[in-house]
């Protein structure tokens, strides 16, 4: 079959009107080789029925994840996959076969990729040159799944409202709320999902859908390259771990996360505390919630009417001279512990150290800056101290 026939026949398939599967087992029968297509988060969404039967297969549709995946996701495959729509070739030492992959979109929502697997034949160079015009058809089928326009959901202007503070009274809040329909836990957190790399390879729009189907329920939209979103409070850093986990995004996200709340008037100052853990992150992706962030956040808006200075300990600068002169990392010590909520052996995992060095190094803090670190008192203030030097640093 020529290069042109085979076009031809996935075009038949799409107009068949069979839907996912039945585009899925027409690509099998185009490459002469198994073919799933998959989601964003990794998720099977369809798979040839040759790979319905495989272990391995299942596997990937339960948790997102094979030593196939692994080896992909270390050498970079899936943020080339989404950064163009050009097939790549997927080839591990040890591996059962190699593969073909390609993202699939319409116009610029992505909604996944698609691959085959070299199982049955070797692949050929008209299969890499195919794959792309194959996802195509796949998009077509996928993208009336995906809500590209958020300005049609019943909740999208209140939300903007609110996030805005052009309405903050409870009452009318409530009002508004009921005419929306809108249903929502008693206990909320906000959450803001922002790419920080390869900017254009995920729609924002699909990373709303994609958290909407892992939080049934929540409310969201996006703003910008931000997915803004209410989900339940209960469970829901675990909630956001697990869906990361599974996601290719892993690496290119960081989400930030508010206290809990209750009550939808109090969203303008969710927003506010999730929007300081994406710029105060102490990381770069990942989950951040207010709570790592709540001193640094606290130095950010002091510093606007006193100089940060003012709140540095003076054990502080004692270890800092140390580091300086000696080449220790007494802060960095300090701070780990103070993040791990004073839990030495918390904060030994972190650091990669046996539990009793972390008791040896943190015994050596007390004595050279002559502080108790089992003192709440003194701890916060240390801990205050630590969030305004990172604003007095040149």
């Amino acid at each position: 079959m020529s290069i042109a026939e085979r076009r031809l026949a996935m075009f038949d398939a799409l107009l068949s009107g069979r839907g996912i599967n039945g585009l899925v087992e027409a690509a099998a029968k185009v490459f002469g080789n198994p073919v799933a297509v998959a989601d964003i988060g990794l998720p099977m969404v369809a798979v040839s029925k040759e790979l319905s039967c495989d272990p391995e297969w299942a596997l990937v549709s339960r948790e997102g994840e094979t030593n196939d995946i692994r080896q992909a996701s270390l050498a970079g495959d899936f943020r080339r996959v989404y950064s163009s729509d050009k097939t790549v070739v997927g080839e591990y030492p040890g591996a059962a076969q190699r593969y073909l992959a390609a993202r699939v979109r319409r116009g610029d929502v992505i909604l996944g990729h698609a691959l085959v697997l070299e199982r049955n034949k070797p692949f050929s160079d008209e299969d890499v040159e195919l794959l792309p015009d194959v996802c195509r058809t796949f998009g077509y089928e996928l993208a009336g799944d995906v809500d590209t326009d958020q300005l049609s959901e019943r909740h999208g202007r209140l939300f903007d409202d609110l996030l805005l503070g052009r309405v903050v009274d409870e009452d009318e809040v409530s009002a508004r709320a009921r005419r929306a329909r809108l249903r929502l836990p008693d206990e909320m957190c906000l959450i803001v999902a922002r790419p920080v790399s390869e900017r254009g390879q995920v729609s924002a729009r699909y990373l709303r859908t994609q958290l909407t189907s892992a939080f049934p329920g929540c409310m969201g939209v996006v703003r910008g390259d931000d997915v803004v979103a209410v989900v339940n409070a209960h469970g829901a850093r675990e909630g956001i771990e697990s869906f990361l986990s599974r996601s290719v995004m892993a690496d290119s996200l960081i989400v930030g996360m508010s206290y809990p709340f209750a009550g939808l008037h109090l969203l303008a100052r969710a927003f506010e505390q999730a929007l300081a853990c994406i710029r105060l992150a102490p990381r770069q992706t990942g989950v951040v919630r207010y709570e790592e962030v709540v001193a640094r956040h606290l130095m950010e808006r002091a510093s606007v009417a006193i100089s940060p200075e003012t709140f540095i300990h003076p054990a502080i600068a004692r270890l800092a001279e140390l580091d300086r002169s000696e080449g220790t990392e007494h802060l960095d010590d300090l701070e780990a512990y103070l993040s791990c909520g004073r839990n030495a052996t918390a904060t030994a995992r972190a650091l990669h150290v046996h539990k009793n060095t972390m008791y040896y190094r943190l015994r050596r803090i007390e004595e050279l800056a002559g502080v108790d670190l089992s003192d709440e008192m003194t701890c916060f203030a240390l801990q205050l101290s630590l969030a305004a030097r990172e604003d007095t640093r040149p």
